[in-house]
């Protein structure tokens, strides 16, 4: 149901904006943030059935980012649990983003002038964690010579060994992370390579709609809309959607961290639900920001606001 009426607001992102130098996702300032993250969401999606023994693990960084100067990288992976090992068997995995955020298995590399296989090699290949243990792996990026200037990425994708599961994969799995639910357990995270040029990035939202709650209460009211992407690089970021009621003062409905818009696609969907209780927007205007996140913390990439209602 499209509720929205008409543009009031204009994008505030600078599109001369050029970005100096990027900031590293190994930056130490993030570490505390990764670390939580990952045990918090391997803690949920490989917990094995209720009665058996299990072992869980967490990763950090949940994504690998090669600037135009980098040529090394390291992960950790540690085994919090005091009572079991661990082994993941290590390799590439190539999935496209699609257009509502998803990932859909591709044969090959995602581009074919950069083969993660020969570009990245990691080491070791194989990891068993005793109880409380940690490993490092390290990445080594061997760039080709006539890379052409762009973004590239694969997934590092960490398969456990002699572990199963039918357990489901919940929906609201944070971006980034993937977690390969069958036989056997995986994480897989991003490693992305970005070869020479300024950072040209775009990102447009565009006229949102409100989707209304469920009758049985169970699916909250949520509000929808487009992002398009241009340049040659991924977007990174949070959105933010404040709504003004009419003759009262704006407050935040809905942050959504982590949105990624990556090199493959130039329109993502976007759908965020609304802060509990509000089933409706009576009046007053929507704003929604979208602003950077590392390694585009320095960029305000929109905002635009919109008259609810007409």
């Amino acid at each position: 149901m499209t509720w929205i009426s008409s543009l009031t607001g204009y994008p505030s992102y600078d599109h001369n904006h050029k970005k100096a130098e990027y900031v590293n996702i190994m930056h130490a300032k993030n570490s505390l943030k990764q670390v939580l993250l990952g045990l918090i969401l391997l803690g949920i999606l490989i917990a094995p059935p209720a009665g058996a023994a299990w072992a869980q693990a967490m990763i950090m960084p949940l994504r690998v980012t090669f600037e135009s100067r980098d040529r090394t990288a390291d992960i950790v992976l540690f085994n919090p649990s005091n009572t079991a090992a661990v082994t993941y068997k290590l390799g590439w995995l190539n999935r496209a983003m699609t257009e509502d955020g998803n990932y859909k298995v591709v044969e090959g590399p995602l581009n074919p002038e950069f083969d993660p296989e020969t570009a990245i090699l990691f080491s070791p290949r194989q990891v068993t964690l005793p109880p409380g243990g940690k490993q490092k792996i390290r990445l080594s990026l061997r760039r080709p010579a006539d890379l052409p200037d762009g973004e590239y990425r694969a997934h590092l994708n960490l398969q456990r060994v002699g572990a199963s599961s039918r357990r489901n994969v919940p929906s609201n799995a944070p971006e980034g992370v993937t977690v390969q639910m069958g036989m056997n357990f995986g994480i897989a995270i991003p490693v992305i390579v970005r070869q020479g040029g300024p950072y040209d990035t775009t990102a447009t939202i565009g006229k949102p709609s409100f989707i209304p709650a469920s009758a049985d209460g169970k699916q909250p009211a949520k509000v929808k809309f487009d992002i398009i992407r241009g340049g040659k690089y991924s977007a990174n970021g949070k959105v933010t959607v404040f709504w003004a009621p009419p003759g009262d003062k704006e407050r935040q409905i809905s942050v959504r961290t982590g949105v990624k818009i990556y090199h493959e696609i130039t329109r993502l969907e976007v759908t965020m639900p609304l802060e509990k209780g509000l089933t409706q927007l009576t009046g007053g205007s929507l704003r929604i920001v979208f602003e950077g996140e590392e390694p585009d913390e320095d960029v305000k990439f929109d905002e635009k606001t919109f008259p609810i209602g007409g």
